[in-house]
């Protein structure tokens, strides 16, 4: 899978964002929690409904920006908050720094 020593050093720094999915994840939780709803229904709720997405992830043959497309509605709840978080130049700028620091540099 990892044809070369570059390549494997990319893998690795895509790795480092599980924390962030997942804290992102926390940070949801917490707000649902929030407003009324108990800690652990929303864990519960955000638990059940990304592990879905996973399913659909694992099994899916189309590009990740296809698959981020049928998630929203043009002008939905969905695109509004896909964009209101999104920040693609800091997330790049912050794999390169995992990357360099992978790579020992």
């Amino acid at each position: 899978m990892y044809p070369d020593e570059p390549t494997l050093a990319t893998f690795s720094a895509a790795t480092a964002t599980f924390a962030a999915h997942l804290d992102q994840l926390a940070t949801i939780a917490g707000w649902m929690a929030g407003h009324g709803v108990t800690p652990a229904d929303a864990d519960g709720y955000l638990a059940h409904v990304f592990g879905e997405l996973g399913r659909t992830l694992a099994g899916f043959d189309g590009t990740l920006g296809e698959l981020a497309r049928r998630h929203e509605t043009p002008g939905g709840i969905n695109e509004q908050f896909r964009t209101a978080v999104r920040d693609p130049e800091r997330v790049r700028r912050a794999l390169d720094d995992v990357l360099a620091r992978v790579k020992g540099q």
